[in-house]
């Protein structure tokens, strides 16, 4: 089976300065989240919004070196506005945790 054939640049990002490839960002202000502040959580983009917009997902963490959450939020916009999710089983509070997500669908990048 062939491997699908794309342009040499569709998933090149260097890292460089802001506004350069893997590093663009409009820099926008954003306010302060309601989960903030928070240290030591997990992060992840997985799936899409009707936006167009990837989800941005904050998980765990904790206000402070001794203090742990099992809370779940997600962003539909960019991170403007912030929903907690609801989830059952619940898991333990954790800080220092990691997170992956992955497609069986092909994927140039």
């Amino acid at each position: 089976q062939a491997m699908a054939e794309f342009p040499p640049d569709i998933c090149l990002s260097w890292p460089g300065r802001i506004g350069e490839a893997l590093w663009q960002s409009p820099l926008e202000g954003l306010p302060p989240p309601p989960w903030a502040p928070l240290q030591a959580f997990a992060s992840l983009f997985f799936g899409k919004a009707r936006s167009g917009l990837r989800v941005l997902w904050i998980f765990g963490g904790g206000p402070s070196s001794t203090e742990y959450s099992n809370a779940t939020w997600r962003s539909n916009d960019g991170g403007l506005t912030w929903q907690q999710v609801r989830s059952k089983p619940k898991w333990s509070p954790r800080t220092h945790l990691a997170v992956a997500a992955g497609s069986t669908f092909p994927d140039p990048c």
